[in-house]
């Protein structure tokens, strides 16, 4: 079987969108045998690109339907389906959010081939009350655009509730998988029980997420001595703000996936700052999850959530004097595995593919 799979970018460019659409179809290569057509929109520069096997840029012309046109002439046989998985993020494909050209080529194809189109909407559109940026004045834009490519969806997901109860208000008929960012540091089921682990905390994540951390007012001693750290681990790049707090911290930098497996299945803890963002969005999150590890989340949206406080994270103020870490750990690496995990991902798109 052959998709072709339209995303912004592809590592060695970072961004999550692109080492989301990288991990998903290299697991539906290995797991079902299903090769992949990238098409990316971005410029690559002189990035390594000798991992992959089939991949056609757009960057100038942004030529969408010649470019599927000359894949299916070349390498489709009269009889197979056509389906195209699109990544979608509106910012991903233009500047303002506002990828018109992506629209039209979208409906240029759909009315040239049967096609089976899957969108995974990461994003929707974005909203300001501020006069003075683009998105006040370009955000019901975005929203046409992205409501138009949803209807001409066959198939829809996305990551997270609250998108998933707009799309249905959108069309309630609508067949949508929610399925939520899953961890980008391997998927390793705890080998270490809880109470065995050190008592460690580990903020992993860019630079700017783990100093969203670091300048947080609940991040202080007493939120440390609440939960009995003796030990701070910060993974990743770049410069931090030093906490100069009264326990031991260790900078590691950025390491391999392994040995950032190793020390989470380790720690006890692991911080994360969402901001206004929903949980389910967060690769951080996801990899505390199935290591075994307890979120502590110092803010995020938490209206509607597949994620429950408590039960998949704690925040700063709970009172922990009921919670049962032991259980928890193991709990939540579970609820991962069934629900958020690469291989959940690849069964989604598996039942569409075969539609």
């Amino acid at each position: 079987m052959k998709i072709i799979h339209i995303v912004d970018s592809l590592p060695f460019y970072v961004g999550g969108v692109s080492d989301y659409a990288y991990r998903l179809s290299s697991k539906l290569k290995n797991q079902y045998n299903i090769d992949s057509y990238f098409i990316t929109v971005k410029d690559f520069h002189n990035f390594d690109r000798s991992r992959f096997n089939n991949i056609y840029n757009i960057y100038k012309k942004k030529n969408l339907y010649q470019t599927v046109k000359q894949i299916i002439d070349k390498d489709f046989n009269q009889d197979d389906k056509i389906t195209i998985i699109l990544e979608f993020v509106g910012y991903a494909y233009q500047k303002r959010g506002c990828p018109i050209w992506l629209l039209k080529e979208l409906k240029k194809l759909k009315k040239s081939y049967p096609i089976h189109l899957i969108t995974m909407f990461h994003e929707l559109y974005a909203v300001s009350n501020n006069i003075k940026t683009s998105t006040f004045w370009l955000s019901w834009l975005q929203k046409y655009i992205t409501k138009e490519i949803f209807f001409l969806s066959n198939s829809v997901k996305t990551n997270t509730i609250k998108y998933y109860k707009e799309l249905k208000e959108w069309d309630n008929t609508k067949d949508i998988d929610t399925l939520p960012v899953f961890s980008n540091v391997g998927e390793s089921l705890p080998k270490i029980e809880f109470n065995s682990r050190k008592n460690s905390v580990v903020i992993f994540g860019s630079n700017v997420s783990r100093n969203n951390v670091y300048k947080h007012k609940d991040f202080n001693q007493s939120l440390l001595d609440k939960f009995n750290i003796n030990t701070i681990i910060d993974i990743g790049s770049g410069d931090i703000v030093n906490p100069n707090l009264n326990v031991k911290f260790i900078k590691l930098g950025r390491l391999d996936i392994e040995d950032v497996e190793k020390i989470m299945l380790e720690s006890k803890f692991g911080l994360l700052d969402y901001g206004t963002m929903p949980l389910e969005k967060s690769g951080i999150l996801a990899a505390y999850m199935v290591h075994g590890v307890i979120p502590i989340v110092l803010s995020c949206y938490d209206k509607e959530s597949l994620y429950i406080e408590n039960r998949h994270y704690i925040k700063a103020h709970t009172d922990i004097s009921s919670i049962d870490f032991y259980k928890m750990s193991d709990y939540i690496a579970t609820f991962y595995i069934k629900n958020a995990s690469i291989k959940n991902h690849a069964k989604s798109y598996l039942k569409d593919i075969m539609r």
